[in-house]
């Protein structure tokens, strides 16, 4: 049995399996209401730019990430 910790909310995951109620992004572990909520994050910062490109994406999705995790 593995213990996680949400590195957004620094709350304990219970019953902890990968992909079904967190997910690790880069070094992070985040629960699945944090990751519902840098999702929308991300995609409120995009709908601001009319260009797309992933480049641009993964840039916003890690910033934002990162000011999550503070």
């Amino acid at each position: 049995m593995i213990s996680i910790v949400c590195d957004v909310c620094k709350k304990a995951v219970p019953n902890a399996m990968p992909g079904r109620n967190f997910i690790y992004v880069t070094d992070k572990a985040i629960c699945k209401s944090c990751e519902a909520e840098l999702e929308e994050k991300t995609r409120a910062a995009l709908t601001k730019d009319p260009q797309y490109s992933l480049a641009g994406f993964q840039s916003h999705y890690l910033g934002i990430l990162r000011k999550m995790c503070g």
